[in-house]
């Protein structure tokens, strides 16, 4: 009986070492599809470019901008953002926190680069005297990662200006300060305490930690943007800039054109796909509940073809005696 005790852990701690290197090929699988993950995202494809709020001459020479397109596929967009010869040239979403995109992209769909996000707390009017957007800094030079090429001083001169499309206004985007902060700073991240009447402060504060600056002078009653994203990897700072927005002489506006209407309709009746990423469980999490499943059940059934063959052989062995 000990001898069968012996042989049947034996052959468990065999099971075990081979589902370990099982489960090692199925990580190193899931590491290099994360990887092409993070690779893929921050990258926007060609239909949601193609809904890129964009000014058109009308007749009477004005200009007419629209975003309710963009609205169609997440009532979550409030506006796109550009800042010109960058790759800084997104939707703008607000979710129920500062969370809820961090790991979502414009559609809502699981995506490991996120969105470009505004603060929850701020206005989706972009109303408020001061407005916080943050973005990741992704290894695939995509959403917010070129905040910190403004460090060069070259860079930060020649990339000051953008523009920024909300629901019913267009601004004109110029850039003051590049700074690096913390994330936990109050004068720009307590956004609850510093979003109106507190402008004043947040400019000495800003321009006393600046790395660059422009020539251009803030004032209080400006309307001010900060664009933010991670400083480093797994760092508590954050590059930011430091922007003033202005209501630009493009008319704002809803008219359209009947032929880009119907141009942009194409896209609205296009049938909508369930996809595995509109699910609340990220792909992540879930290779990594399916990797655990698939072990236990493989262990599962091992153990128990073990233990079936060992009763089996003890069976035929009771046999063997009896009829000797």
């Amino acid at each position: 009986m000990i001898n069968i005790l012996i042989k049947s852990t034996n052959k468990i701690i065999e099971i075990l070492v081979t589902l370990f290197f099982v489960l090692i090929i199925l990580i190193g699988c899931y590491a290099l599809y994360d990887n092409y993950l993070v690779q893929k995202g921050g990258k926007l494809d060609e239909e949601i470019l193609s809904l890129k709020p964009k000014t058109v001459s009308t007749e009477e020479d004005k200009e007419v901008f629209y975003l309710d397109d963009l609205q169609e596929i997440n009532s979550d967009i409030v506006g796109w953002i550009t800042i010109d010869n960058t790759e800084m040239d997104y939707p703008v979403v607000k979710g129920k926190d500062n969370s809820e995109y961090l790991d979502r992209n414009y559609k809502h769909e699981y995506a490991t680069s996120g969105s470009i996000f505004m603060d929850y707390r701020n206005n989706k009017d972009f109303n408020d005297d001061y407005t916080a957007i943050y973005g990741h800094h992704m290894n695939s030079n995509t959403m917010f990662t070129d905040i910190k090429k403004y460090e060069n001083e070259e860079f930060f001169n020649s990339h000051l200006k953008g523009t920024l499309y909300t629901s019913n206004k267009i601004y004109d985007v110029e850039i003051v300060y590049y700074a690096v902060v913390s994330s936990y700073d109050d004068y720009v991240f307590d956004i609850f305490r510093v979003k109106n009447k507190f402008n004043k402060e947040i400019i000495e504060y800003v321009d006393s930690v600046a790395k660059n600056r422009s020539d251009t002078i803030l004032l209080p009653t400006d309307k001010l943007m900060v664009l933010s994203t991670c400083d480093s990897s797994g760092s508590t700072k954050r590059a930011v800039l430091l922007a003033k927005i202005t209501e630009s002489n493009k008319e704002d506006g809803i008219e359209k054109k009947e032929e880009e209407k119907e141009e942009r309709q194409v896209y609205k009746n296009k049938k909508k796909r369930k996809n595995i990423l509109d699910m609340n469980i990220s792909p992540r999490k879930m290779i990594l509940y399916l990797l655990f499943i698939v072990v236990i059940i493989i262990f599962l059934i091992l153990i128990y073809r073990v233990i079936n063959y060992q009763l089996k052989k003890m069976d035929k062995k009771k046999k063997n005696n009896k009829k000797k």
